[in-house]
């Protein structure tokens, strides 16, 4: 091989060497582009899973606190049932007076008879 052979081999293997150093750089850069987007990526991703955590502990809550509502108010409508059957009864206390056998006696009819087994056990 001549000295002007090896000159041009030099330049020729420098020349590769610059296109292989170029194709590394850009495999390189490409390379570290997608791994920013998948670092990226993966941060959306985690984002959005707490956003979505977020929004569930939201939804928990507003449903406990409507849960909490909803005992308070059947809380209340029994309070008040219990309120209405205690006045219906007091008024039907106060309704019931006792009466004398006589004078239920006074207002028998046919249709109502009053007590008529107890004086035949009498008799």
């Amino acid at each position: 091989m001549c000295i002007r052979d090896r000159y041009q081999y030099k330049q020729q293997k420098a020349e590769l060497e610059k296109v292989k150093d170029q194709i590394f750089q850009k495999i390189k850069a490409e390379q570290e582009s997608k791994m920013k987007e998948k670092e990226m990526l993966e941060d959306l991703r985690l984002e959005l899973y707490l956003e979505e955590q977020a929004l569930n502990d939201r939804r928990k809550d507003e449903d406990e606190v409507r849960k909490r509502e909803r005992q308070k108010e059947e809380m209340r409508a029994a309070e008040l049932e219990s309120r209405r059957m205690k006045e219906e009864r007091k008024r039907d206390e106060d309704r019931l007076e006792s009466v004398s056998y006589t004078h239920l006696r006074a207002h028998e009819t046919p249709e109502h008879l009053v007590c008529r087994l107890l004086l035949e056990k009498k008799k």
